[in-house]
């Protein structure tokens, strides 16, 4: 299979081909023949001594522009074509800077005829490069997976890269994946190959970290006021609108008892004179008949619906139906009523007391509206 690993200059394409991928085909005894500058010392000293003989490091000619370098010819591969593992498997070739080996419009012809027969070998092969837009078409067209890798840098993060697999070298990203450069493979290869040393690059200046940026300390900021306003509203205690409407109806059926301070003077004790006549109570005015707005009409309590508002309020609204001689005429809420000047109170789910100021004051309960019929008697 052919695979490409893709990336601007230090974006961490020898890094990832490194790791991900070469570490693990040596440890499943596979034979690595690359260009990559790698430090066997290191991969002798982790994995035993056994590699050196799986690792093969070939002159990449990376400064000897304008020449031809190793892997642009197909006789660089063929070399190779009677090497199996105990699994069977060929060798693993790791071209770097493939862009060089295998230029666009001048690439070997028998090189590509050769990658097009690949797998009748048992070869792997891995092409890295700075844009496959460098590379010959017919090879960029045999890539079955790329890795394009991106350095965090721009979000000030040096220490982080994404590593984006597509399909081909198309666009169509498959997946995605967040890596973190870890110091401890940095001895693994050498990335500055005309340098004796390790070199530190500049740093990025004048990117903020994520966690550094106004707008991320605003939305957890704002984040935490909304957890603390919703915690808030679900501990607020709320009245029970039920049972005061409950205990209001158990007032109205029980008659009004004298308080225990008041005491009650025994009848023996009242002396009524000849001439005093017991004084009878006034008769309190039927407010039933009073005139109001919907005078003529029957008021039933038709529904109810009851819910808390935004603010964690209890609301219930009563559907009335407005009827004459047994015909529902409409149907209003409370709301509609208070608008009309009644004063509503709900006293249960059927149950509601309405008045018109001080002429009229009705109890309105669930029930079906009614023909009634007035007849005459005739006395004999």
């Amino acid at each position: 299979m052919i695979n490409g690993l893709s990336g601007r200059p230090g974006a961490g394409k020898t890094y990832e081909a490194v790791i991900t991928h070469i570490f693990p085909a040596l440890k499943q005894g596979r034979k690595i023949i690359t260009n990559i500058p790698l430090n066997v010392d290191w991969f002798s000293s982790v994995l035993g001594d056994h590699v050196r003989d799986l690792m093969v490091l070939v002159e990449g000619g990376f400064h000897n522009y304008g020449e031809k370098r190793y892997f642009s010819k197909a006789e660089d591969f063929l070399k190779y074509d009677t090497w199996r593992n105990e699994a069977g498997q060929g060798v693993y070739f790791f071209v770097d800077e493939a862009h060089l080996a295998m230029p666009q419009g001048s690439t070997d012809k028998a090189l590509k005829e050769y990658l097009s027969m690949h797998r009748h070998y048992g070869h792997d092969i891995m092409l890295l490069t700075q844009n496959f837009r460098k590379v010959d078409r017919d090879v960029k067209d045999m890539v079955q997976n790329c890795y394009y890798c991106t350095k965090l840098s721009f979000l000030g993060r040096d220490e982080k890269y994404i590593v984006k697999v597509a399909d081909g070298v198309s666009r169509n990203i498959i997946t995605t994946h967040e890596r973190t450069y870890e110091e401890k493979y940095f001895a693994a290869y050498k990335s500055h190959t005309k340098s004796s040393g390790s070199v530190k690059e500049a740093a990025t200046a004048d990117v903020q970290k994520w966690y550094q940026r106004w707008t991320t300390k605003g939305a957890i900021i704002c984040f935490a006021l909304s957890l603390l306003i919703v915690i808030a509203n679900l501990s607020k205690d709320r009245p029970d609108h039920q049972a005061e409407a409950i205990a209001k109806l158990e007032s109205l059926k029980n008659p009004q008892q004298t308080s225990p301070g008041e005491s009650q003077q025994p009848a023996s004790n009242q002396t009524l004179t000849s001439h005093s006549l017991p004084q009878q109570p006034a008769k309190p005015a039927d407010k039933s008949q009073g005139q109001h707005p919907f005078n003529g009409v029957d008021l039933h309590i038709a529904g109810h619906y009851q819910d808390y508002d935004r603010r964690g309020n209890f609301k219930k609204i009563l559907f009335f139906s407005v009827s004459r001689n047994g015909q529902v005429l409409s149907e209003i809420t409370n709301a509609d009523l208070a608008l009309a000047g009644y004063a509503v109170e709900v006293m249960a789910d059927c149950i509601a007391r309405i008045s018109y100021g001080d002429t009229f004051q009705r109890w309105i309960m669930c029930d079906s509206p009614t023909v009634s019929v007035q007849t005459a008697l005739s006395s004999e």
